[in-house]
């Protein structure tokens, strides 16, 4: 049963003037009634979705007031979070990978749509259609679905926000996940024109029909007409270096900081007086920025009231659902209970076979450098053991192969065997260790120095080191300028999912850069495919 609430403040409210949005056992406004008697309202909640089929937001505007089932609360906060971990195992493709499948394909007629950047994009897209974020035909919606899908989706995000508030990781895993799918949307609504409603004989770019619609009210030039013979110097000063140029049709000014900062950094746009002239075509990277600049603010303001959060999250009601949901965010921990198959699972008796062909670069630098040593610093030891253990060792295997490798077995067994037990669960609290992921190594681990090994390298290495380790590896000169740049714009994740591209010919890199086991475990599946591949091959 919905229950509607008839005054605020005392207020009386006139039911025909209620601005509600039902999904359910959902209601909830977009407007406010002050003591003068005034409405006031913040945000129109239906353009979230018009003309695009998928709601897309930058999420400043949350719910005034309304009601939810806790039925509902936990279905749609579960069904985002699903989403957003399909997104962390699932390759998003890069600029720069988007530009070499379009060249491929257009010399290519074999080839595979399978690992296109097409099949991936139809891949996300059906996920949020199944996911209820997004509707697949807008003409087999009526006006209150589509509502309905514009309050799951926003009612979801900040059930998330809440619930991963607490701890800075967890924040950083969230931000980055709702980045994606932001970043998603905005790639979608790129290619729609909206019609201008200033003046419906007109059609503007979706885009900066978004940028309206969020309140970024910047000041734009228009592009000048083109006449023979005439010239317009300020324009060509402004656009005169842009690939591209010829698809300007606005420039906007914007401030250089924080607005246009990665612009500004990247040399994409030019600066006069502290103001950056953005071309309509570089739009994406100013919402991205407004996007991460929007959350991370909400992050700090919940820390600052921390009362007010301690208030919601100590809501009996809601409590142990919220305490719940980011203890779930990571799909796979690979702790004992991961169910390794056959040419997956890693033993003493395979190890050696498949280290340099199978592990990760960051595993693969610390296990080249322990078996040189015969020695490894606690946080080496903490990342390879756990990873070890995720790739399938039993509690034995572990304590074998370490004491094998160790340059005096006896010291091993007396300093360290206990630590292997500890982690398997056998000492101390009894706790199953899960392997470190990615974001963790990346942003938790004390930065390595002297002889430490632990860590990612494509974090932690300069450019001329990290070179001569990818060389190292067996890779040549130009597949190494293809991962620089990501190493440079520090996407270091992104970095190993193209260093496994690279190793792996013909691997989308699906699953890969989220967790030094998933890379592993890709990594076996490819070359048993591979095997088994040439088997067939050969039989001919």
């Amino acid at each position: 049963m919905i229950v509607r609430k008839r005054s605020i403040n005392g207020i009386s409210v006139e039911k025909g003037k209620l601005n509600e949005k039902k999904l359910q056992n959902i209601t909830f406004k977009n407007y406010e009634i002050t003591n003068d008697n005034t409405k006031t309202t913040f945000f129109d909640y239906y353009s979230c979705i018009y003309p695009f089929n998928m709601p897309i937001s930058l999420y400043k505007y949350p719910p005034i007031f309304g009601y939810c089932s806790l039925s509902d609360f936990q279905e749609i906060s579960a069904k985002r979070l699903a989403l957003l971990q399909f997104l962390d195992t699932y390759t998003i493709t890069t600029d720069e990978e988007k530009d070499q499948f379009n060249n491929q394909k257009k010399n290519d007629r074999n080839y595979s749509v399978n690992s296109s950047l097409e099949n991936k994009s139809k891949t996300i897209r059906q996920k949020i259609y199944e996911y209820k974020f997004g509707i697949q035909s807008m003409k087999n919606y009526n006006k209150e679905e589509m509502e309905n899908i514009i309050m799951t989706d926003l009612l979801s995000h900040y059930i998330l926000r809440i619930a991963f508030s607490k701890d800075k990781e967890k924040q950083q895993w969230f931000l980055k996940q709702e980045l994606k799918l932001f970043s998603f949307r905005l790639n979608e609504l790129k290619n729609i024109n909206v019609l201008n409603s200033q003046n419906i004989s007109e059609s503007e770019r979706g885009l900066i029909h978004l940028l309206k619609r969020e309140n970024l009210n910047y000041e734009f030039i228009t592009k000048p007409p083109v006449t023979y013979g005439s010239k317009n110097e300020q324009w060509d000063k402004y656009t005169s270096f842009i690939q591209n140029k010829d698809m300007i049709e606005k420039l906007f000014k914007v401030p250089f900081y924080p607005d246009a900062y990665f612009l500004v950094k990247d040399h994409k746009v030019c600066v006069e007086k502290s103001i950056a002239y953005v071309p309509d075509i570089y739009l994406d990277s100013i919402l991205i920025t407004q996007f991460k600049l929007n959350i991370k603010e909400s992050f700090k303001y919940l820390e600052k009231n921390e009362k007010m959060l301690l208030n919601i999250l100590n809501d009996g009601r809601i409590s142990p659902f919220l305490s719940a949901l980011p203890k779930a965010y990571v799909a796979k921990d690979y702790r004992q209970n991961y169910e390794h198959t056959e040419e997956t699972r890693l033993s003493p008796q395979n190890l050696y076979n498949v280290y340099k062909q199978s592990f990760p670069p960051c595993m693969r630098r610390i296990f080249v450098n322990y078996i040189k040593e015969k020695h490894l610093k606690h946080w080496g030891r903490q990342q390879l053991w756990l990873f070890l253990k995720g790739a399938g060792m039993t509690l034995e295997e572990n304590i074998q192969t370490n004491r094998s490798i160790w340059l005096q077995s006896d010291k091993f067994d007396k300093e360290h065997r206990y630590n292997i037990r500890y982690m398997y669960g056998k000492e101390g609290k009894k706790t199953d260790f899960s392997p470190y992921n990615c974001s963790k190594i990346i942003n938790n681990f004390p930065v390595p120095s002297g002889s430490d090994t632990h860590g990612c390298p494509f974090k932690n290495f300069d450019e001329s080191h990290l070179k001569s380790l990818l060389f190292f590896f067996g890779l040549n000169e130009d597949q190494i300028k293809s991962i620089m740049p990501l190493k440079k714009n520090n996407e270091y994740q992104l970095a190993c999912v193209k260093f496994f591209m690279e190793t792996h010919p013909g691997s989308a890199g699906d699953g890969v850069g989220n967790h030094p086991n998933s890379y592993y475990i890709e990594s076996r599946k490819y070359y048993k495919l591979k095997a088994t591949t040439s088997k067939k091959t050969s039989s001919y």
